[in-house]
C-alpha cells in the first residue's frame, strides 16, 4: 500500500503542470508583438477595385 500514497501526490503534480503550462500558452498567444521583422498583421477586410483586361483581337500567340 506504500505505492498508493506515492500516486495520492502524482495526479495534483500533473494538474499542476499541465495548468502552468496552459497558462504560459496563454500568456505567449496573447504577445501580438511577436512577429518576425517584416511580417504585418491585421484583421478587417481588403477593399480593391475590379479591372477586367482583354486584347483587342482574338487569336493565339504562336
Amino acid at each position: 500500500m506504500k505505492g498508493s500514497g506515492s500516486l495520492r501526490w502524482l495526479f495534483p503534480l500533473i494538474l499542476i503542470a499541465l495548468a502552468a503550462a496552459g497558462y504560459y500558452a496563454w500568456q505567449r498567444s496573447k504577445d501580438g508583438a511577436a512577429l518576425p521583422q517584416g511580417i504585418a498583421s491585421g484583421n478587417g477586410r481588403i477593399e480593391a477595385v475590379e479591372i477586367d483586361i482583354s486584347t483587342k483581337a482574338a487569336g493565339r500567340i504562336k
